[in-house]
């Protein structure tokens, strides 16, 4: 091999470890300025991050409100509610958000992108916790999650189901009119 070659071979995996522990900076950065919000729910052996909040409001004839099942969309996690939908309803639900599998905090799976496989999981977050009525609420890709579970027939009789696209903060007065918290000119969905 000519100098050449070797110096260049030497800066290639000088470069290339640089930018390994430009990466593992990044990360670890990225983790304590987003450290995690909840606690771990273990389902079938794997680690599930799963924040749970708020309270649906006692005196509630009907047995209290249905708990809000959080499923953020792809390559985000359960942190991506936290500044539009969970200060808008903990005051009169109890949410419940997961990192989904091989997202945020939670472990990841072979199946991994399998949507049937993570409402499996989602529904044992669910039972984890005691929750007897929830509505599941899919945002972008976990919509798949949430049809997924309709078909599957997961808590068939106590899950109602709706899909999300895209909450912003300036859409949380919608959302919030279709909770039956506020009023709005135009609603995605009625839970």
């Amino acid at each position: 091999m000519s100098r050449l070659a070797r110096f260049l071979l030497l800066v290639f995996l000088a470069w290339n470890a640089g930018l390994v522990a430009l990466s593992w900076a990044l990360a670890r950065s990225s983790e304590l300025a987003h450290p995690p919000v909840g606690g771990l729910v273990t389902i079938a052996g794997l680690d599930v991050h799963v924040s749970d909040t708020g309270s649906p409001p006692t005196g509630d004839p009907a047995g209290g409100r249905p708990a809000l099942l959080l499923l953020h969309g792809a390559s985000t996690s359960l942190l991506d509610f936290e500044p539009s939908l969970v200060p808008a309803l903990t005051e009169r639900h109890r949410l419940i958000s997961i990192d989904r599998p091989g997202h945020g905090y939670s472990e990841s799976t072979e199946r991994w992108a399998d949507p049937y496989e993570q409402a499996r999981i989602a529904s044992g977050v669910l039972e984890a916790l005691g929750v007897e009525r929830a509505i599941w609420i899919g945002h972008s890709w976990s919509g798949a999650v949430v049809l997924a579970a309709q078909q599957a027939g997961v808590d068939k009789d106590t899950v109602d189901l709706a899909e999300v696209h895209g909450v912003y903060a300036h859409q949380v007065p919608i959302l919030r009119a279709a909770l039956g918290l506020g009023d709005a000119e135009h609603l995605i969905f009625k839970a």
